[in-house]
């Protein structure tokens, strides 16, 4: 404006927009209330924590934590969203800035070999460092175990046999599992 005569005012004013996109910094930690080894049947406690370090509100929030086939689920429990065993996906949705979100999952050892795992959360917006967006335990071994049962029965009913009686003995052995037993020697 000015204090003179405009021949046009319609070109006196100028806009400029900008679009101030969010970010967040959105990070992992997955631990394990096991290491090293553990043995079929056993129990395995895993706690998965995703934080929101801002700035901005973080929304579509959600961790790819896919189980290990040697893990059959027993119950989990999210402080916030759902977790879908099948998928493998636990979905936050919105997490606020400098917030968290805690998944416990419960789960029975089911079979021997590596247990591995790595967890990754995303969301929608930019993320200012994907470094920290991923973790990993590290890897338990689950060792087989077997129950072998023996049994040893003789074809007399008698205490007392005669010299030059013809005796049988049978043997047998049984594997009661969960897994399978080798190198199974009877000493006899």
């Amino acid at each position: 404006s000015s204090f003179e005569n405009d021949t046009n005012p319609f070109n006196n004013w100028a806009e400029s927009i900008i679009e101030v996109k969010p970010l967040v910094d959105l990070s992992i930690n997955k631990t394990s209330n096991v290491t090293g080894e553990v043995n079929i049947t056993d129990k395995v406690e895993f706690t998965i924590v995703v934080h929101n370090a801002g700035p901005s509100n973080a929304t579509g929030v959600f961790v790819s934590e896919v189980l290990s086939p040697y893990l059959s689920l027993i119950s989990y429990n999210a402080s916030v969203g759902s977790y879908n065993v099948t998928s493998g996906v636990w979905y936050i949705g919105s997490l606020a800035n400098q917030s968290s979100a805690q998944l416990i999952i419960q789960a029975q050892v089911i079979s021997n070999g590596t247990i591995s795992n790595v967890v990754v959360v995303t969301g929608n917006e930019n993320d200012t460092n994907r470094s920290n967006n991923n973790a990993s335990i590290d890897n338990i071994t689950a060792l087989p175990i077997v129950d072998l049962q023996i049994n040893k029965s003789v074809d007399v009913e008698s205490k007392f046999v005669n010299v030059s009686d013809i005796i049988q003995f049978t043997i047998n052995v049984k594997n009661n599992g969960p897994s399978d037993a080798t190198n199974v020697t009877v000493s006899e």
